[in-house]
């Protein structure tokens, strides 16, 4: 259904800006990514909505995805695994941030340390489903250290500026999903070769 509405977006672009027919496969791809992470993102914040914390999803979004762009880490499949696979992450960055409020604000501040520390020993995650050349794996590494980097100045600076725990928690939660999911394909590689 989506490749079936990612063409019909295509050929319509193709066809009013003149462009090549040869050029559709990639329009299509183009357009489908497009839609399924629009998708993916409005359902996350929809989430968020119906559970009365919309700032969670935005917390969440602005942290998670600017990471993954450039970390790489686990991948779906197909559009709807991944679609399920982002709100379950969603779902779970949420939940522990909830538990996390309850503790100390020092458990955040190591989980966002430790989730710096992940990112930058094995960023980029190369994946044989997106591969990268040589030079934009080095482009991603290092704007993803200095992203991860970044972004663990900003939260820890808004926390001692505002002191709400909450907004610590998600933060660091969702710094914490990206550590994750880059760790999962590299353990899973490390038994394939143990196994061998």
């Amino acid at each position: 259904m989506l490749n079936n509405i990612a063409t019909k977006i295509s050929s319509i672009i193709i066809q009013k800006c003149r462009l090549s027919s040869d050029l559709i496969k990639i329009y299509t791809y183009g357009c489908e990514l497009l839609i399924s992470t629009g998708l993916g993102m409005m359902s996350v914040f929809l989430i968020s909505c119906l559970l009365g914390r919309p700032l969670s999803g935005i917390i969440f979004l602005i942290v998670f995805v600017s990471l993954r762009l450039y970390c790489g880490g686990l991948h779906a499949s197909t559009y709807l695994r991944c679609f399920i696979l982002s709100n379950l992450v969603f779902l779970s960055v949420y939940g522990l941030s909830w538990g996390l409020t309850y503790v100390s604000w020092l458990l955040s501040v190591l989980l966002l340390l430790i989730s710096f520390i992940v990112i930058f020993a094995f960023t980029p995650i190369r994946n044989v489903n997106h591969p990268l050349s040589d030079e934009r794996y080095i482009r991603n590494k290092r704007i993803s250290r200095v992203l991860a980097f970044t972004e663990m100045i900003v939260i820890l600076a808004i926390y001692t500026i505002i002191r709400n725990i909450y907004f610590l928690s998600i933060a660091s939660t969702s710094m914490f999903a990206v550590s994750f999911m880059m760790l999962i394909p590299k353990i899973c590689q490390a038994r394939r070769v143990r196994y061998e």
